[in-house]
Parts: C-alpha cells; structure tokens; sequence
C-alpha cells in the first residue's frame, strides 16, 4: 500500500460518536494500552502510506468485513509517535478488487 510509515488499526469500542459518554485515562500509557487491546481483536495495517486527520481511509478490505468496526487508531511512525484516534463514520464501496 505504501512506504510502511503509519499503522492503522479498526476496532470496536463500546462509544457512540456523541461524546456522551467517553472513556478516560489517568496516563496515556494506559489509553495506549486500552486501545492496543481492543486493536488486537479487530484489523491491523502496518504498510499504509502517510494518514492525514479528517480524511479517507482506504483499506484493502471488503465492504462486509469493514461493516462491523466503529473505530479507528493509527500513527504516521516516520512523523511521531503520536497515535490519534477517530470514529468511523462512512463505509464505503468502492470496488471488487478492494
């Protein structure tokens, strides 16, 4: 897919995107963890090409298969070690050969 520079993870989380109720952290070690956990059950990408905030992601996986994630997490390595977090908003199709 890419130069192998960002990890992107999909995973269920038991949050609703309006914030009405939301996890929280005394380290973020521990987010880190909590997340990296939930990661482990659901898909992980570790070649994708660079990850811009609020933009699509396209992933090599059919429309069912993604269809049951809510989340995503993922890190530009070549850039930091800052990991961010964001809802799945939009599924969609784009072709057979994914």
């Amino acid at each position: 897919m890419g130069a192998n520079i960002t990890k992107v993870y999909l995973m269920n989380v038991p949050l609703e995107n309006d914030y009405k109720h939301t996890l929280m952290f005394k380290t973020l070690a521990e987010q880190q963890y909590y997340f990296s956990g939930r990661a482990a059950a659901g898909k992980q990408y570790t070649d994708f090409s660079y990850q811009r905030k609020d933009k699509v992601i396209r992933v090599p996986e059919q429309y069912d298969t993604v269809l049951k994630y809510n989340y995503v997490m993922y890190q530009n390595a070549a850039y930091s070690n800052k990991w961010f977090y964001a809802f799945i908003t939009d599924i969609t199709y784009v072709n057979d050969d994914r």
